[in-house]
C-alpha cells in the first residue's frame, strides 16, 4: 500500500480551482441541482409535514388563580401611581447653557440651526 506524498497532494489541491473554472457552467448547474434539491427537502420538511400533522390537544383546562390575579393588580396599581407623580417632578432642561463651575467657563451646546 502505497502513502500518497503531500507534495503530489498539495498540487492536486491547487489545481481543483482551475477545474472548477474550466467547467464553470457545468459547476453552476451542479450546485444549483445541488440547492434546489436542499430547498426542495428543507420545504417539504417545515411546511407540507407540518400542515399534515395533527395538533396537539392540551388537557389543561383555564384555572383562574384568584391570589396571582390580585398580585398582579398590585404591581399594576404600583405603576400607576409612579406614572402619576411623574407629573409633579421637574426635569432639567436639556437645551440650556451648561456652565462649567471649577474652570469658570460657560459653555454652549452646538446647534444645527446655526453657522457659527
Amino acid at each position: 500500500m502505497r502513502i500518497p506524498k503531500i507534495k503530489n497532494l498539495r498540487k492536486k489541491l491547487e489545481k481543483i480551482p482551475e477545474k472548477i473554472s474550466r467547467n464553470a457552467f457545468l459547476t453552476f448547474l451542479i450546485l444549483f441541482f445541488i440547492f434546489l434539491i436542499l430547498g426542495g427537502l428543507t420545504y417539504y420538511k417545515y411546511l407540507i409535514l407540518e400542515a399534515t400533522k395533527e395538533p396537539q390537544v392540551l388537557e389543561r383546562v383555564f384555572e383562574f388563580d384568584p391570589k396571582k390575579y390580585r398580585q398582579v393588580l398590585e404591581i399594576l396599581d404600583e405603576k400607576e401611581r409612579e406614572f402619576s407623580l411623574i407629573e409633579f417632578k421637574e426635569f432639567r432642561d436639556p437645551f440650556e447653557i451648561l456652565l462649567k463651575t471649577e474652570t469658570s467657563t460657560i459653555m454652549f451646546l452646538p446647534s444645527p440651526w446655526l453657522n457659527g
